[in-house]
């Protein structure tokens, strides 16, 4: 409960969690993921307590030989549970639902001011069941839950299945511009025709923000009907494997395999006015199954969706292949090394394709790192400034990355003065209107993905 727990397939899922449960959104949205073909997810439960939704087992009677068992977890899936205590004081807990035993041999008390002061004789345990499984996560239980993953190294794309309350997707929206992630939004669920989504999309309340992206309609597999998240997380993480966070997760190779159909279906003209309203269309065309048909965020600054993500993926890399340099005094020859590791690293996504068109480094990027971006103050403060420049694959000027390190400090230490721990500012320039209803969006990537879907649990 509310503890960040990595899975790297369905299986892993289900020996934690227990598999879907029809009460949760959860089970169903990893159960996407991994089926579209994500790699790693990190899972939290987002719980809100009730009284007697959490089963006992106790053995003895009420005194001072009574031994009181608690489920790791609430929810009725614990009355499925049954204990035992052997006469050579070995503990066993067996799950008579899936068959799965768990044995203690030998089995000791340690008191530290607390009863009993002995095990209880050889016996089995009697259940107190859970009554429920607790109230639906509310904003409170999502937030626990994303400060849980604050402990998480790597995060690049967050899902919180089923959370369509605006309090709800404000906490999410805040963590990802902090982290930063991109959360995958589910639409509301009254979205259920183009007319509803086009005036939702262009209402006040719509969530805009560089690191959001909503997809819209919902899937219909075998199972419930439900959002498009956990797929569409699944298809970028594939790309990402495949050809390169630089690309954009759509077009017809983005295809979501398994299925069925799509709650709605829309043509050219739909997609073109939720297109340019900043909400992703799932497509059906004649040949091929559904389809992701969209990759922008919902803020107008950052609008593709591959444009963020490279430099979100530019950012960390940069920033965690020079964490070196604190430990460096910090002069000329410190800046030249500098740029000469992040020049080689872009020049080497360059030849990956990673940037737009071009046959020298300079027509891809440009590495500043020097007197003019780190002054005396900063060397005095223990602060090298590095600006980092790359032409991304979509039609825009040059996108510009400005990141702080820390250099000279004994053992990282953090400079005095003003902010400056290492980060990066992302500074998009101009990026050129696109006609209504084109599609942008074409399907690649190659690189890693983190995964993360936190909601609700068994």
């Amino acid at each position: 409960m509310d503890q960040p727990v990595a899975v790297t397939s369905l299986a892993d899922f289900d020996a934690v969690f227990g598999g879907p449960w029809t009460e949760s959104p959860l089970g169903p949205a990893v159960h996407d993921y991994f089926r579209q073909g994500g790699g790693l997810a990190v899972i939290v439960r987002a719980h809100t307590s009730r009284e007697g939704d959490t089963a006992t087992l106790s053995f003895g009677d009420v005194g001072d030989d009574r031994l009181v068992l608690r489920a790791s977890a609430p929810g009725t899936w614990a009355n499925r549970l049954t204990a035992r205590l052997d006469e050579d004081g070995g503990l066993s807990v067996s799950d008579t639902a899936t068959g799965h035993r768990e044995s203690f041999p030998e089995l000791s008390l340690v008191v530290v001011d607390v009863r009993p002061e002995r095990l209880p004789a050889a016996q089995a345990a009697t259940l107190t069941p859970a009554t429920n499984d607790g109230d639906p996560p509310d904003v409170g239980a999502y937030r626990r839950a994303l400060g849980a993953l604050r402990r998480v190294d790597v995060i690049n794309l967050l899902v919180l299945p089923g959370a369509v309350e605006p309090d709800v997707v404000a906490e999410g929206i805040a963590f990802a511009e902090v982290r930063p992630a991109v959360y995958l939004v589910d639409p509301p669920t009254g979205w259920t025709t183009t007319a509803e989504a086009v005036a939702g999309a262009g209402s006040p309340g719509f969530p805009r923000s560089p690191n959001a992206a909503v997809y819209f309609p919902g899937i219909r597999e075998p199972g419930p009907r439900r959002p498009a998240s956990g797929a569409v997380a699944g298809v970028i993480a594939r790309t990402d494997a495949t050809r390169g966070v630089w690309t954009s997760p759509a077009g017809l190779e983005a295809e979501l395999d398994g299925v069925v159909e799509l709650d709605l279906a829309l043509d050219d003209r739909d997609g073109g006015r939720l297109n340019a309203l900043g909400v992703n269309c799932l497509r059906s065309f004649h040949g091929t199954g559904p389809v992701v048909w969209g990759a922008r965020t919902t803020s107008p600054e950052w609008k593709y969706l591959s444009v963020l993500r490279t430099s979100l993926y530019l950012q960390e890399s940069i920033d965690r292949g020079t964490r070196w340099a604190r430990f460096e005094p910090n002069d000329e020859a410190l800046r030249a090394r500098i740029r000469d590791d992040v020049s080689a690293f872009l020049d080497d996504l360059r030849r990956r394709g990673a940037f737009a068109a071009g046959t020298t480094p300079h027509d891809a990027f440009f590495v500043k790192c020097d007197a003019d971006t780190t002054t005396p103050e900063d060397v005095d403060r223990g602060v090298v400034n590095l600006v980092v420049g790359f032409a991304p694959l979509k039609r825009a000027e040059f996108v510009t990355i400005q990141l702080r390190q820390l250099a000279g400090q004994d053992g990282g230490a953090r400079a005095p003065g003003p902010p400056s721990t290492p980060g990066a500012a992302l500074k998009p320039e101009p990026v050129p209107e696109q006609e209504e209803g084109a599609e942008e969006d074409r399907p690649g990537g190659d690189g890693a993905e983190a995964a993360v879907a936190p909601g609700q649990g068994e």
